[in-house]
């Protein structure tokens, strides 16, 4: 069967993600349908509309899951059969029926968002049993009654992601009496942002287009799923090219309804959406210094209109969308008129609601944050908000000062952003284990206050919505690195079954592994305000194998593994997978095809290779599958229901375009050459090789080193269409080739042959060095490519160390002999961080860090990872070690750690940024923060390396030690880790 889900699983998942505490064991559990009693779901009289729309919702689900929907009736009286009662821990009836459980209600009196289970006998009918769903308010209520659905398999993305819904006979319900904690955060929810290219288009022009914007239609399904997520706040989308959430009718009433508390981005104080609310034509400027009666009137008026619903409500003023508060210059001038802001705005709050704070947030975002860190004070009760750099990595959290405060602290997280250094719309490919780090982190620094996430238009970041809320529900339950892998084979399962849940996961897993190292639409090596064209990627075709190909080659793969998982799927379950795998994995492989295809041509054309022309109708056949595969999206999957929820080219940036290649041609008879790996070709505008007769010239393979497992190319081409044999012969048997011989064809894709290079170590002679060439003959004509292989001295070198070969040496971070850890804080490898995919870090994130910065103090008790390599040459070096750019964990602390080689005293580095700067910048881009070391003297033979960590948050993910022989690149450099001697 596609689905096995049985009753264990399902709600050990639950117990699982929502934490609940079974108490008592009742007798044989309730069933529906049960073959022989009508069902009731009783909403008793009194209680809040959420409860009614939640029992709608529950009686939804059953009818999704069996084919029974069980009328929802206001009475228990009205209920002849079977009957689930749904209410908090104030109604009568919950009370009257509670009696005999008693302790559990007053357990979960006066929580927040807690719920309940237990069965009760009605005596007043004939003593039936009645299953209750009570919680401690009203969206207590709620999250338990969908909390049964979820674990009877109906997906909070039933409809968001059109992930079906499995069919039983009947469900049943649990026996236990089961009480849930709190969620962990107090406010969890998200933002929807950057809308113009997808939820606004479609909710004006699919979903409601007698509104023709973002309305209550849209709303209505975008709080269930808040609902169905444990979620319960909402920013909701503020850009000029929607109508402000206030000014179209039912918006407010919708959000009231289902129970969601409204709050507003840091760019719209006091719930105002100023883009589309502030008219300055009737108002005058959006100034406080010149405005500022104008300015409060203006806040006043929202205070008074959503009076009575559940807001938070954003403290503080910038300008009029995501831009510096206006009318103020200097530093002084700021923080003046911003303390001032803050004291009005609460005065007018205090007014509204004399007898009761209303929750208020301050959100140290961009330019804000510097006035914070220049004196600004904020009010003890008011929740810090932090936010992090805009690509997940959080700017600060709290001090042990800041913690004391009353009003606590929060997060603002991005999964999408418009902006500098470049925009990430369209795909969602943060690693899940990259916000788990940071999210992580926040929480242990007592960021427990308020989350949101920036989802843009929510589609197509589900899976990373479903996690954030779900560490914000119960971080304890993903506590581990290895969970998180274990949360996203769980979500697969429940929407495609278990079966295929762990393919699904493994192929999103290498989906986020590949975007980590570069992000689809990052490809371009260019940046935004202001925009630039792009530029070649830093992908080396000529060395590390080929690293352009080597990319693609795993996006190839991971692309095979989806199809054959489709090609199993039930149709009920291919318009989900579309959306959730199928469309992310294919758009992010087609892009890196468009780009780093058009660049192989490109290279290959200034070498006069024929095949140059066949990689551009590769880049150009990229390109024609994102758009076939968005009109897909948009226009044939779940019947149009998605028309106009994505777009390809989001503000139509330079990375998105598709300017056509030419079909080369090159003058001069069509001849063949040969290309040997090596940085020979390390500079291919200039026609290093001029015509292709004069690469036949012998050419030499990096050098080999027994006990390493490497493997090096020679490209044969052609500068024309030939139609011509090839063959191979080696000098020594201890050389081997993946091909002996072959043709070229006259098409283009033909005009290319490559030969893997590598060694038989067993049959290498027991010299130190030995030499040996491969001839290559063609047409009457010959060209040799030379081959050496080295061997490292039995005593000097064993399995696991990391050996200097072709001028340096590169190890992982997770490759250590040794470690010390510190405290409560010890090492531990990040499964998928880092471009290594086992980056190592201290957890808890937020713990540790070395009492002095002092060198000896470092080498004294500082936790270190230590690593040992091997020197042939010696010489002058340099270090590069290559870390994830998180950022100080709070003002005390900056991102530093030591570096010890050899005994010596440790040498501090910081890998700190400033504010936008280029680093930043340019860390951010490629997810790797790097600190080079001075010049270091290296004499052949054995040496340790330590790692030491001073400041917490550091995650270390490589290193890399250069004699001069380090070729140029993006991404991991292969480790030169001995594998063993023969």
């Amino acid at each position: 069967m596609r689905r096995t889900f049985t009753s264990c699983l399902t709600w050990m998942a639950c117990v699982f993600f929502f934490g609940w505490l079974p108490c008592l064991r009742a007798a044989a559990p309730l069933r529906i349908p049960d073959g022989t009693r009508a069902t009731f779901v009783v909403v008793p009289p009194g209680q809040p509309e959420l409860v009614g729309i939640a029992a709608r919702l529950f009686a939804d689900d059953l009818e999704r899951l069996t084919g029974y929907r069980p009328a929802v009736v206001p009475q228990l009286g009205q209920a002849q059969g079977q009957a689930i009662v749904l209410g908090t821990v104030d109604s009568p009836e919950i009370l009257r029926l509670g009696e005999k459980t008693a302790h559990t209600i007053e357990t979960l009196r006066g929580r927040w968002e807690s719920y309940a289970y237990f069965e009760a006998t009605d005596e007043a009918a004939q003593g039936r049993r009645v299953f209750v769903v009570v919680g401690s308010d009203r969206r207590g209520v709620a999250y338990g009654a969908l909390a049964l659905s979820r674990g009877w398999g109906v997906s909070p993305w039933y409809w968001w992601a059109d992930v079906p819904v499995p069919r039983r006979s009947f469900v049943e319900f649990p026996t236990e009496t089961t009480i849930s904690p709190s969620p962990a955060v107090k406010y969890r929810g998200i933002f929807i942002n950057d809308e113009d290219w997808g939820l606004e288009p479609w909710a004006a022009h699919t979903v409601e287009p007698e509104v023709g914007t973002i309305g209550p239609k849209t709303y209505a399904r975008v709080c269930e799923l808040l609902l169905r997520l444990h979620a319960n706040l909402l920013w909701p989308a503020m850009h000029d090219c929607t109508r402000a959430f206030y000014k179209v009718p039912g918006n407010k009433e919708v959000a009231d309804a289902y129970g969601i508390v409204i709050g507003t981005s840091h760019a719209e104080p006091m719930l105002r959406n100023n883009v589309d609310e502030w008219d300055e034509k009737a108002r005058g400027p959006f100034n406080y210094q010149t405005n500022r009666d104008q300015v409060l009137d203006y806040w006043r008026e929202r205070v008074g209109q959503v009076s009575g619903t559940e807001a938070i409500y954003t403290l503080g003023m910038r300008g009029i969308h995501d831009s510096p508060m206006v009318g103020v210059t200097t530093m002084q001038e700021k923080i003046a008129a911003m303390e001032d802001v803050l004291a009005q705005q609460r005065e007018m709050l205090h007014r509204a609601s004399p007898d009761r704070q209303l929750p208020q947030v301050f959100v140290p975002y961009k330019e804000v944050l510097d006035a914070y860190d220049a004196g600004l004070r904020v009010p003890d009760d008011v929740t810090l908000m932090w936010t992090d750099d805009n690509f997940g990595y959080l700017r600060r959290l709290s001090d042990e000062t800041e913690r004391k405060r009353s009003g606590g602290s929060g997060v603002y997280y991005h999964v999408s952003y418009w902006g500098q250094p470049h925009d990430y719309l369209w795909l969602a490919t943060t690693h899940p284990m990259h916000v788990w780090e940071e999210m992580t982190k926040a929480y242990e620094s007592g960021a427990d206050r308020i989350w949101v996430l920036n989802v843009g238009d929510i589609k197509p970041a589900e899976y990373l919505t479903q996690l954030f809320m779900d560490l914000a529900v119960s971080p304890a339950s993903l506590s581990t690195p290895a969970s998180i892998r274990a949360h996203l084979t769980t979500w697969c399962s429940e929407a495609f079954g278990e079966e295929q849940g762990a393919p699904i996961a493994d192929a999103l897993w290498e989906y986020y592994a590949l975007a980590f190292e570069r992000r689809p639409e990052h490809l371009g090596w260019n940046g935004v305000e202001p925009t630039t064209g792009t530029q070649p990627t830093a992908y080396n075709p000529f060395e590390y194998g080929d690293q352009i190909q080597r990319r693609l080659d795993r996006y190839a793969a991971l692309e095979a593994k989806v199809r054959s998982v489709a090609a199993g799927l039930a149709p009920a379950s291919q318009d989900a997978f579309f959306q959730l795998v199928q469309y992310p994995v294919a758009g992010a492989a087609a892009m890196n095809r468009k780009v780093l295809y058009r660049e192989k041509a490109e290279r290959y054309a200034h070498q006069h290779r024929f095949s140059a022309n066949s990689f551009a109708k590769l880049a150009y056949a990229a390109q024609a599958q994102i758009a076939a595969d968005t009109d897909v999206y948009n226009e044939r999957i779940s019947g149009g229901k998605w028309r106009s929820i994505l777009s390809a080219a989001p503000r139509n940036l330079p990375i998105f375009a598709s300017e056509p290649l030419p079909q080369w041609t090159f003058p001069g008879p069509a001849e063949w050459g040969v290309m040997a790996e090596g940085p020979v070709a390390e500079r291919p505008d200039t026609e290093v090789f001029g015509k292709a007769r004069e690469v036949t010239r012998a050419r030499k393979l990096p050098t080999f080193t027994v006990g390493l497992p490497q493997q090096f190319y020679v490209d044969l081409f052609t500068s024309g269409p030939v139609d011509l044999g090839w063959k191979t012969a080696v000098s020594a048997d201890w050389i081997r080739l993946s091909s002996a011989e072959g043709r070229f064809t006259p098409d283009s894709a033909g005009a290319r042959q490559r030969i893997w290079v590598s060694i038989d170590p067993k049959r290498v002679p027991a010299d130190a060095r030995t030499n040996g060439t491969i001839r290559i003959e063609a047409g009457g004509r010959a060209a040799e490519v030379g081959v050496s292989v080295v061997r490292i001295p039995r005593e000097a070198a064993s399995a696991g160390t990391a050996v200097e070969t072709n001028g340096y040496v590169a190890f992982d971070a997770v490759g250590y002999s040794e470690k010390r850890d510190e405290g409560t804080a010890p090492w531990h490898v990040l499964d998928g961080l880092g471009y290594s995919g086992k980056a190592v870090g201290t957890l808890p994130v937020a713990a540790g860090g070395a009492a002095s910065a002092e060198p000896a103090e470092v080498a004294r008790a500082a936790a270190y990872l230590e690593y040992r390599f091997f020197v042939v040459s010696g010489g002058e070096a340099s270090m590069a070690v290559n870390c994830l750019p998180t950022l100080p964990i709070d003002r005390k602390h900056g991102m530093r750690f030591a570096v010890g080689l050899d005994g010596g005293a440790p040498v501090l580095v910081d890998i700190a940024t400033q504010g936008r700067s280029p680093t930043w910048k340019k860390n951010v881009l490629s997810n790797q923060a790097t600190a080079r070391l001075p010049v270091l003297r290296l004499k052949p033979g054995e040496h340790r390396l330590r790692l030491y960590r001073v400041d917490p948050g550091i995650v270390f993910d490589t290193v890399t030690i250069d004699f001069g022989g380090l070729p140029s690149g993006c991404g991991r450099v292969p480790p030169t880790v001995i594998e063993g001697q023969p």
